[in-house]
């Protein structure tokens, strides 16, 4: 079996700003590639107060890995989300901060949001001109 190029190619801008990705229940969430610049930055910044420590081997407190990785999501990856409401079935309005509480907390949509910003899938060229020709108009 072949694969076209077409079907290969990631769309640079669609990694830098962000898709909407369906997740489950009728959330979905806007999502930046974990392959940005902008993402390794600041991965590579958090991570630089224990470069000795994993230099020689050792590893980061389990606690502190994963506030790193809920700061990249929330401050790079995360950038909005539709569907997320209060008990009282209010919408709850995306921010920087309620993504780290979210993050943090709910686990499942931090998986998502971790895997959702490593597929490819989600940032190739042909899923793009696909879901732009499914959305207009007819």
């Amino acid at each position: 079996m072949a694969m076209k190029l077409s079907e290969m190619m990631v769309d640079k801008k669609a990694q830098e700003e962000g898709e909407w990705v369906e997740w489950r229940d009728g959330v979905r969430a806007k999502i930046r590639s974990a392959e940005t610049l902008a993402y390794t930055k600041l991965h590579e910044k958090l991570h630089k107060p224990y470069a000795n420590i994993l230099r020689h081997g050792g590893r980061i407190p389990r606690e502190k890995s994963e506030e790193i990785t809920v700061q990249c999501l929330a401050e790079v990856v995360l950038i909005d989300w539709d569907g997320i409401i209060d008990d009282d079935g209010k919408p709850i309005k995306y921010s920087p901060e309620k993504a780290v509480k979210f993050l943090t907390e709910a686990i499942d949509f931090r998986d998502f949001v971790t895997f959702a910003a490593y597929d490819r899938n989600n940032f190739r060229v042909k899923a793009k001109e696909a879901a732009t020709k499914n959305s207009s108009p007819s």
